[in-house]
């Protein structure tokens, strides 16, 4: 074998390494499916430049045969959820930015979970000295006091479970003689090196989050255990550790709607009684365009938003799909931080 030929099969070795270390260096999809939530709905989520701002964007769940609609955000992200379950197969029908009437279908990936809070960073000084890349979302979905409310945000990386095995002993290829030594790759052919969202987090780099500190966003990941040799990192940045897919910002990209008719409701008598506004989605429809009551739960409106809602309400457009605890008058409750309220229907 002569030199050139060694030259190709190492800068091919090279590049398989590289592909093999960080699993984020494949071009990521334009549309993930969440994990089924505790509401029993999937998140879609499309990201900036998935769609064409501002359009409509129809989700269909063809296992259950539901259907519902949402409007992409200014930067042409997309988030919307849909009964469903791990593993449905899911239909986006869409228009792209070139005006072009599209179809995309994607899976609910068990692993995947939606979650929303506040994004800040921070350059703490690890154990050896140095600052480390710190990002950390302080979620507003769940309560305070829980154990996943604080998450330290980390770039994908392929687990250990994914490596391949070392080779054997009697699987090593023999030494190269002098003469087959393949010469130094020149400057032209050097592989790239990754970008910021394709590093390994071993390394710390921070996420592809320009921009986005102190906003609230959407991040679409999953939870993952934190390396066992993992040392200051871990406890100048604290948080469960939470690989960061995907970012979807509340200033210029989508937020989660659903449309519904809500219900003043009492619980309890005198000096008891509790006011509460129940809420059941009528943005899903199934292939005859009837709402499916028995799939859609009923859920109590809760946040500050709550006291701005009138007796004659009958439908609102809200702009949350965060579930919380149990409310006082016994239902799941939604926080509502927004709505377009319709009167009189």
């Amino acid at each position: 074998m002569n030199n050139k030929s060694l030259g190709i099969l190492l800068g091919l070795a090279i590049g398989l390494i590289g592909s093999i270390g960080c699993q984020n260096q494949e071009e990521a999809p334009s549309f993930l499916a969440t994990s089924a939530s505790g509401n029993g709905e999937v998140t879609i989520a499309g990201f900036k430049g998935a769609v064409s701002p501002g359009s409509t964007v129809t989700i269909t769940n063809e296992d259950l045969g539901l259907h519902t609609s949402t409007k992409a955000g200014s930067d042409g992200s997309v988030l919307a959820s849909i009964p469903g379950e791990s593993g449905d197969a899911l239909t986006i029908d869409y228009t792209d930015e070139a005006g072009d009437a599209q179809s995309a279908k994607v899976e609910s990936e068990a692993d995947l979970v939606s979650v929303h809070g506040l994004l800040t960073f921070t350059d703490p000084d690890g154990e050896d000295g140095e600052q480390k890349p710190c990002v950390q979302l302080h979620r507003d979905d769940v309560d305070p006091d829980a154990d996943d409310a604080l998450l330290r945000i980390v770039p994908p990386k392929m687990h250990s479970d994914d490596q391949p095995p070392p080779p054997e002993d009697g699987d090593q290829p023999p030494p190269p003689e002098d003469g087959d030594q393949p010469p130094p790759p020149e400057d032209g052919d050097q592989p790239p090196p990754p970008e910021d969202g394709g590093q390994c987090h071993g390394g710390e780099p921070r996420p592809d989050v320009e921009g986005m500190d102190g906003t609230k966003v959407t991040v679409i990941g999953q939870f993952v255990k934190p390396p066992e040799d993992s040392d200051g990192p871990e406890n100048a940045c604290p948080g469960l550790l939470f690989e960061g897919h995907e970012f979807i910002s509340d200033e210029e990209g989508a937020t989660l709607t659903m449309e519904g008719e809500v219900e003043k409701t009492v619980a309890g008598e005198g000096e008891d009684a509790v006011t509460c506004w129940t809420f059941r989605r009528t943005d899903v429809t199934d292939a005859s365009g009837r709402i499916p009551t028995d799939l859609l739960g009923v859920y109590e409106l809760s946040g500050g938003e709550v006291e701005n809602l009138s007796d004659e309400s009958t439908t609102i457009h809200m702009r949350t799909l965060y579930l919380h605890d149990q409310g006082p008058c016994g239902f799941a409750a939604l926080a509502l931080t927004g709505f377009q309220e319709r009167r009189g229907m």
